[in-house]
Order: C-alpha cells, then structure tokens, then sequence
C-alpha cells in the first residue's frame, strides 16, 4: 500500500489533473483506468520488440512479473516482512503460504551451507 501511495503523489506532482485516479495501478494520461487487456498489449508488444533484437524471452501474463518480483526478492534473501510490504499483502502469513516453496529450498539451502562449513572446520 505504501508504493500506491508514492504513485498518487507521483501522479499528483506530474499532473494535478491526474489526482482522480481511484487507485488503479496502470492508468492512462489522464488517470483514468486503462483497458484491461492494455497492459498485457503492451508488454507483448515490448517483449516481441526485444526477442527481435535476438533475446528469446517468452511471453508470459503480466502476473507473472508479480511473481518474478517475489521470486527474486525471496531468492536475494530480502526478509519476509520487507516483501510481503512490497508484494502489498496484508501479512507476512499470506506471503509465506504463497511462496512457501521457495523459502523451505531457501532453508534446505541454509542449512546445506551450514553443513559445508562444519565439514571444513
């Protein structure tokens, strides 16, 4: 909730015309909501823009850059807390239940590094 309060005051900074936006992530230039297909369009259209460039990135729903986010910060070892915030869940619980996976292989991972170490010493 805190990013969606940096936008509004982004929004209202750039543009007071802006500052009816009720909210809405991806908006037009005049803060009214986009379609809902807008953004899916315009990231498959930036994706195919750069696989021409010789990348081969697939493309995927939107979601899943959602996704990607929480993955990366898991993975970078940003605390649980910190993300959930960023992911915007009301509590660590449902970030947790989410992307438990990825923290147990963070645990395995811990845990394996921690073994390595005892066998050295």
């Amino acid at each position: 909730m805190e990013l969606l309060r940096l936008q509004k005051a982004e929004i209202s900074r750039i543009s007071p015309s802006l500052e009816h936006n009720e909210g809405w992530l991806f908006i037009q230039s005049n803060g009214r909501k986009m379609g809902k297909g807008t953004p899916r369009q315009w990231l498959t259209r930036f994706i195919k823009k750069i696989n021409k460039k010789g990348h081969d990135i697939p493309v995927l729903p939107i979601h899943a850059l959602r996704h990607t986010n929480a993955t990366i910060m898991v993975a970078s070892g940003v605390d649980i807390k910190t993300a959930s915030q960023r992911l915007g869940h009301s509590s660590t619980t449902i970030t947790m239940e989410i992307y438990a996976h990825m923290l147990k292989e963070k645990e395995e991972s811990a845990a394996s590094a921690l073994d390595d170490y005892s066998h050295e010493v």
